[in-house]
């Protein structure tokens, strides 16, 4: 609720019950293939979303805290590494490993991920969708005000969240070669969180009242990757 810490909370798909995890003041960045935890520690606000990075095991634990200054994270496929965002001097420095820069921006980065075979990264900034190899070679895949990007389970294409006609929001997807497509559009707004290995898609939707959002509800609706 607003004013209230960051919590983290989990649930069973299909169930629309949920508990919170023992993880105060808390923002989840990304889950690890071997049940591992990055998370962002320390108050983090709309306009200071900057944080401590931590490592915590799903079933629970003390965090590990192991990097400050971090916007965001992402683990690789296998879940030994962590590609991390961070604000240094006013800039976003996208670094993998931790201390080796492949990409830095004026603007804000708003997400990245790996691709499924963990030699490159998509990421969202400005009014962009990147591609970023590990030896730091930048692509344009699609101009776009884009919120976050996942990866399609095969690796062909990348999805992501994108402004289109007033406050309307649809997921499309972009191809390695820069073709866009729709995914699907709702009335009002729709916000992709991620992709799973069997193409399901977890989206947030939610509905534009007098300026503002309201009655959001976290689902899996009957959107998945065709082939």
């Amino acid at each position: 609720m607003e004013g209230q810490p960051v919590r983290i909370y989990a649930t069973h798909v299909g169930s629309v019950e949920s508990r919170s995890l023992p993880l105060p003041d808390a923002r989840i960045l990304s889950i690890s293939s071997t049940g591992e935890l990055a998370i962002l520690v320390g108050r983090q606000t709309v306009w200071t979303p900057v944080g401590t990075l931590a490592r915590v095991p799903l079933e629970g634990g003390a965090p590990r805290e192991i990097l400050e200054n971090v916007l965001l994270a992402d683990w690789t496929p296998d879940g030994r590494d962590l590609a991390v965002v961070r604000e240094i001097a006013g800039s976003s420095r996208l670094e993998f490993p931790v201390g080796k820069v492949l990409y830095e921006t004026n603007g804000l980065i708003q997400s990245i991920r790996f691709s499924p075979k963990g030699d490159r990264l998509a990421v969202s900034v400005g009014g962009e969708v990147l591609l970023v190899d590990l030896s730091g070679k930048v692509t344009s895949l699609a101009r776009a005000r884009a919120s976050n990007v996942a990866w399609r389970s095969d690796g062909s294409e990348v999805w992501f969240g994108a402004t289109r006609e007033g406050q309307k929001i649809a997921i499309r997807a972009v191809d390695l070669a820069g073709r866009v497509r729709v995914v699907r559009s709702e009335t009002g707004g729709i916000f992709l969180h991620d992709v799973s290995k069997e193409g399901r898609v977890l989206v947030n939707e939610y509905f534009w009242y007098s300026g503002s959002w309201a009655s959001s509800r976290e689902r899996t609706p009957s959107v998945s990757c065709p082939g």
